[in-house]
C-alpha cells in the first residue's frame, strides 16, 4: 500500500489535487473541486519539499502542465498537449529520483493532464453547440 509520507504517494496526492482544480476550472461555480483541489496540491507539494524534491523538474513540470492547459484552451496549438503528455511521467520521476517508479510518475502524470486537455476541448465543443440546435 502506498503511504502518504513517502514520494510516490504524496506526488499522487499533488496529482489528485491538480485534477480537483481543473475539474474546477472546467465546470466554475463548483466550490469543494478547487478547495479540495488546493488543499491537496498544497500538502503534496509539501511533503515532496521535505523528502527533498528537485526543484529544477517541479519548475519543469509546472511550465508543462501551463503549457498543455494553454493547449487546452486554444491559446496554442491542440497537437502540442498530447505531445508534452510524453514528458510528464519523465518530470515526475525527476522530482525525486530514487524514490517514485516509473507505474506511480505514468499514474500520476497521464490522467490529470490529459483529462484537463480533454474536459477544455468538451467545454469549448459544448459552448459552440449552437449549430446543433
Amino acid at each position: 500500500m502506498i503511504q502518504l509520507l513517502d514520494a510516490s504517494g504524496a506526488l499522487l496526492v499533488a496529482a489528485l489535487g491538480l485534477l480537483l482544480i481543473c475539474a474546477e476550472f472546467c465546470l466554475p461555480g463548483w466550490v469543494f473541486p478547487g478547495v479540495a483541489g488546493g488543499v491537496c496540491l498544497v500538502c503534496g507539494a509539501y511533503r515532496l519539499s521535505l523528502l527533498g524534491g528537485s526543484a529544477p523538474a517541479a519548475v519543469a513540470l509546472v511550465a508543462v502542465i501551463v503549457a498543455a492547459a494553454a493547449a487546452g484552451y486554444g491559446i496554442v496549438p491542440e497537437w502540442l498537449g498530447p505531445l508534452l503528455l510524453l514528458a510528464v511521467p519523465a518530470l515526475c520521476r525527476a522530482l525525486a529520483p530514487g524514490a517514485i517508479s516509473w507505474p506511480v510518475a505514468a499514474l500520476a502524470g497521464f490522467p490529470a493532464v490529459a483529462i484537463f486537455v480533454l474536459l477544455r476541448v468538451a467545454a469549448r465543443a459544448a459552448g459552440n453547440k449552437t449549430l446543433l440546435q
